[in-house]
Protein backbone atom coordinates (compact mmCIF):
# COMPACT_ATOMS: atom_id res chain seq x y z
CA UNK A 1 0.00 0.00 0.00
CA UNK A 2 1.55 3.27 -1.14
CA UNK A 3 1.48 6.57 0.72
CA UNK A 4 -1.03 7.94 -1.80
CA UNK A 5 -3.34 4.94 -1.27
CA UNK A 6 -3.18 5.37 2.51
CA UNK A 7 -4.05 9.05 2.17
CA UNK A 8 -7.00 8.25 -0.10
CA UNK A 9 -8.28 5.64 2.35
CA UNK A 10 -7.96 8.15 5.18
CA UNK A 11 -9.95 10.71 3.17
CA UNK A 12 -12.66 8.14 2.36
CA UNK A 13 -12.82 7.02 6.00
CA UNK A 14 -13.09 10.62 7.18
CA UNK A 15 -15.84 11.31 4.67
CA UNK A 16 -17.84 8.29 5.88
CA UNK A 17 -17.52 9.43 9.50
CA UNK A 18 -18.68 12.94 8.59
CA UNK A 19 -21.69 11.55 6.71
CA UNK A 20 -22.65 9.38 9.67
CA UNK A 21 -22.18 12.33 12.00
CA UNK A 22 -24.45 14.49 9.84
CA UNK A 23 -27.11 11.76 9.69
CA UNK A 24 -27.04 11.36 13.45
CA UNK A 25 -27.44 15.09 13.99
CA UNK A 26 -30.37 15.22 11.57
CA UNK A 27 -32.06 12.38 13.45
CA UNK A 28 -31.28 14.06 16.76
CA UNK A 29 -32.65 17.53 15.94
CA UNK A 30 -35.12 17.13 13.06
CA UNK A 31 -37.12 14.15 14.32
CA UNK A 32 -39.35 15.27 17.21
CA UNK A 33 -37.99 14.23 20.62
CA UNK A 34 -38.36 15.18 24.23
CA UNK A 35 -34.99 16.81 24.81
CA UNK A 36 -34.44 15.98 28.44
CA UNK A 37 -31.46 14.69 30.37
CA UNK A 38 -31.55 11.29 28.69
CA UNK A 39 -31.54 12.88 25.23
CA UNK A 40 -28.57 15.12 25.96
CA UNK A 41 -26.67 12.26 27.61
CA UNK A 42 -27.08 10.05 24.55
CA UNK A 43 -26.25 12.91 22.20
CA UNK A 44 -23.14 14.04 24.11
CA UNK A 45 -21.62 10.55 24.46
CA UNK A 46 -22.35 9.72 20.82
CA UNK A 47 -20.67 12.92 19.65
CA UNK A 48 -17.72 12.04 21.90
CA UNK A 49 -17.60 8.58 20.28
CA UNK A 50 -17.27 10.17 16.82
CA UNK A 51 -14.51 12.49 18.01
CA UNK A 52 -12.64 9.65 19.74
CA UNK A 53 -12.83 7.51 16.60
CA UNK A 54 -11.25 10.34 14.59
CA UNK A 55 -8.58 10.85 17.26
CA UNK A 56 -7.63 7.20 17.65
CA UNK A 57 -7.77 6.59 13.90
CA UNK A 58 -5.15 9.31 13.56
CA UNK A 59 -3.07 7.78 16.36
CA UNK A 60 -3.38 4.36 14.70
CA UNK A 61 -2.52 5.41 11.14
CA UNK A 62 -1.15 8.96 11.34
CA UNK A 63 2.49 7.80 11.47
CA UNK A 64 2.00 4.56 9.56
CA UNK A 65 4.65 5.15 6.89
CA UNK A 66 4.86 1.45 5.97
CA UNK A 67 2.40 -1.37 5.25
CA UNK A 68 3.67 -3.12 8.41
CA UNK A 69 2.78 -0.17 10.64
CA UNK A 70 -0.56 0.23 8.88
CA UNK A 71 -1.32 -3.40 9.68
CA UNK A 72 -0.43 -2.82 13.35
CA UNK A 73 -2.93 0.05 13.53
CA UNK A 74 -5.90 -2.02 12.31
CA UNK A 75 -6.87 -3.50 15.74
CA UNK A 76 -6.96 -0.01 17.26
CA UNK A 77 -9.17 1.25 14.43
CA UNK A 78 -11.52 -1.75 14.67
CA UNK A 79 -12.02 -1.26 18.41
CA UNK A 80 -13.02 2.33 17.69
CA UNK A 81 -15.55 1.20 15.08
CA UNK A 82 -17.09 -1.33 17.50
CA UNK A 83 -17.38 1.31 20.23
CA UNK A 84 -18.82 3.86 17.81
CA UNK A 85 -21.49 1.43 16.57
CA UNK A 86 -22.49 0.43 20.11
CA UNK A 87 -22.62 4.03 21.29
CA UNK A 88 -24.64 5.16 18.26
CA UNK A 89 -27.17 2.40 18.93
CA UNK A 90 -27.39 3.30 22.61
CA UNK A 91 -27.47 7.00 21.70
CA UNK A 92 -30.51 6.41 19.49
CA UNK A 93 -32.15 4.54 22.36
CA UNK A 94 -31.57 7.57 24.57
CA UNK A 95 -33.00 9.84 21.91
CA UNK A 96 -36.23 7.87 21.41
CA UNK A 97 -36.85 6.24 24.80
CA UNK A 98 -37.49 9.35 26.86
CA UNK A 99 -38.79 7.26 29.79
CA UNK A 100 -35.28 5.90 30.33
CA UNK A 101 -33.91 7.50 33.53
CA UNK A 102 -31.05 9.92 32.97
CA UNK A 103 -28.84 8.24 35.54
CA UNK A 104 -29.12 4.91 33.72
CA UNK A 105 -28.15 6.60 30.44
CA UNK A 106 -25.16 8.25 32.09
CA UNK A 107 -23.94 5.12 33.90
CA UNK A 108 -24.31 2.89 30.84
CA UNK A 109 -22.54 5.43 28.61
CA UNK A 110 -19.69 5.89 31.10
CA UNK A 111 -19.22 2.12 31.46
CA UNK A 112 -19.17 1.72 27.67
CA UNK A 113 -16.69 4.56 27.31
CA UNK A 114 -14.49 3.27 30.14
CA UNK A 115 -14.30 -0.24 28.65
CA UNK A 116 -13.44 1.23 25.27
CA UNK A 117 -10.64 3.41 26.65
CA UNK A 118 -9.15 0.49 28.60
CA UNK A 119 -9.21 -1.75 25.52
CA UNK A 120 -7.86 0.94 23.21
CA UNK A 121 -4.98 1.80 25.55
CA UNK A 122 -4.12 -1.89 25.87
CA UNK A 123 -4.24 -2.34 22.09
CA UNK A 124 -1.99 0.68 21.53
CA UNK A 125 0.51 -0.57 24.12
CA UNK A 126 0.58 -3.96 22.38
CA UNK A 127 0.99 -2.27 18.99
CA UNK A 128 3.92 -0.17 20.21
CA UNK A 129 5.59 -3.21 21.76
CA UNK A 130 5.25 -5.23 18.55
CA UNK A 131 6.58 -2.29 16.55
CA UNK A 132 9.53 -1.95 18.91
CA UNK A 133 10.29 -5.65 18.61
CA UNK A 134 10.05 -5.45 14.83
CA UNK A 135 12.49 -2.54 14.72
CA UNK A 136 14.89 -4.43 16.99
CA UNK A 137 14.82 -7.49 14.73
CA UNK A 138 15.30 -5.26 11.70
CA UNK A 139 18.41 -3.72 13.28
CA UNK A 140 19.75 -7.15 14.23
CA UNK A 141 19.46 -8.43 10.66
CA UNK A 142 20.84 -5.31 8.97
CA UNK A 143 24.42 -6.67 8.62
CA UNK A 144 23.50 -9.86 6.74
CA UNK A 145 20.84 -8.15 4.63
CA UNK A 146 23.29 -5.46 3.54
CA UNK A 147 26.09 -7.97 2.91
CA UNK A 148 23.73 -10.16 0.87
CA UNK A 149 22.86 -7.23 -1.40
CA UNK A 150 26.55 -6.38 -1.83
CA UNK A 151 27.49 -10.01 -2.56
CA UNK A 152 24.73 -10.34 -5.16
CA UNK A 153 25.82 -7.11 -6.82
CA UNK A 154 29.43 -8.28 -6.85
CA UNK A 155 28.43 -11.58 -8.46
CA UNK A 156 26.85 -9.68 -11.33
CA UNK A 157 30.03 -7.66 -11.84
CA UNK A 158 32.44 -10.62 -11.92
CA UNK A 159 34.26 -10.81 -15.26
CA UNK A 160 35.74 -14.30 -15.46
CA UNK A 161 34.18 -17.68 -14.82
CA UNK A 162 36.58 -18.32 -11.95
CA UNK A 163 35.69 -15.02 -10.28
CA UNK A 164 31.99 -15.67 -10.83
CA UNK A 165 32.24 -19.13 -9.28
CA UNK A 166 34.02 -17.79 -6.19
CA UNK A 167 31.68 -14.80 -5.91
CA UNK A 168 28.73 -17.20 -6.10
CA UNK A 169 30.16 -19.26 -3.23
CA UNK A 170 30.46 -16.12 -1.13
CA UNK A 171 26.97 -14.95 -2.08
CA UNK A 172 25.37 -18.28 -1.16
CA UNK A 173 27.34 -18.46 2.10
CA UNK A 174 26.09 -15.01 3.08
CA UNK A 175 22.55 -15.62 1.81
CA UNK A 176 22.09 -18.74 3.92
CA UNK A 177 23.78 -17.33 7.01
CA UNK A 178 21.88 -16.77 10.24
CA UNK A 179 20.43 -13.26 9.78
CA UNK A 180 20.38 -12.31 13.46
CA UNK A 181 23.33 -10.39 14.81
CA UNK A 182 24.44 -9.17 18.23
CA UNK A 183 27.30 -7.43 20.00
CA UNK A 184 29.10 -10.77 20.41
CA UNK A 185 29.60 -10.91 16.64
CA UNK A 186 30.92 -7.37 16.21
CA UNK A 187 34.58 -8.44 15.94
CA UNK A 188 34.06 -11.18 13.37
CA UNK A 189 31.57 -9.05 11.42
CA UNK A 190 34.15 -6.26 11.24
CA UNK A 191 36.65 -8.77 9.88
CA UNK A 192 34.07 -10.00 7.34
CA UNK A 193 33.38 -6.44 6.21
CA UNK A 194 37.09 -5.70 5.70
CA UNK A 195 37.74 -9.03 3.99
CA UNK A 196 34.72 -8.56 1.73
CA UNK A 197 36.09 -5.17 0.65
CA UNK A 198 39.37 -6.85 -0.34
CA UNK A 199 37.46 -9.61 -2.09
CA UNK A 200 35.38 -7.07 -4.02
CA UNK A 201 38.50 -5.22 -5.16
CA UNK A 202 40.07 -8.48 -6.38
CA UNK A 203 36.91 -9.52 -8.25
CA UNK A 204 36.51 -6.17 -9.96
CA UNK A 205 40.21 -6.15 -10.92
CA UNK A 206 39.79 -9.76 -12.15
CA UNK A 207 42.85 -10.86 -10.15
CA UNK A 208 42.11 -14.57 -10.17
CA UNK A 209 44.72 -15.67 -7.61
CA UNK A 210 43.67 -12.95 -5.16
CA UNK A 211 40.02 -13.81 -5.72
CA UNK A 212 40.65 -17.46 -4.83
CA UNK A 213 42.83 -16.68 -1.80
CA UNK A 214 40.73 -13.86 -0.31
CA UNK A 215 37.48 -15.69 -1.16
CA UNK A 216 38.63 -18.74 0.81
CA UNK A 217 39.51 -16.57 3.81
CA UNK A 218 36.16 -14.79 3.59
CA UNK A 219 34.28 -18.09 3.54
CA UNK A 220 36.15 -19.20 6.66
CA UNK A 221 35.15 -16.00 8.48
CA UNK A 222 31.51 -16.39 7.44
CA UNK A 223 31.60 -20.01 8.62
CA UNK A 224 33.07 -18.94 11.98
CA UNK A 225 30.27 -16.41 12.42
CA UNK A 226 27.62 -18.99 11.64
CA UNK A 227 29.09 -21.45 14.13
CA UNK A 228 29.07 -18.76 16.83
CA UNK A 229 25.41 -18.05 16.01
CA UNK A 230 24.53 -21.70 16.57
CA UNK A 231 26.57 -21.91 19.76
CA UNK A 232 24.77 -18.93 21.31
CA UNK A 233 21.26 -20.25 20.61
Amino acid sequence: MTGISRKKNAVYGGAILLILLAVFNVVAFVVPHIKGGTFWTGYAFTMAAFLLEILFAFLAFGKADTLYRTFLGIPVFRLGIVYLVLQVIFGLVCLFVHLLPTWIAVVASVILLGLYLILIITAMMARDEVDKTGNKVKDQTAFIRSLTVDAESLLARAKSETAKAEAKKVYEAVRYSDPLSSEEFSAVETQITMKFASFSAAVEANEVEAVMAVGAELLILIGNRNRKCKALK
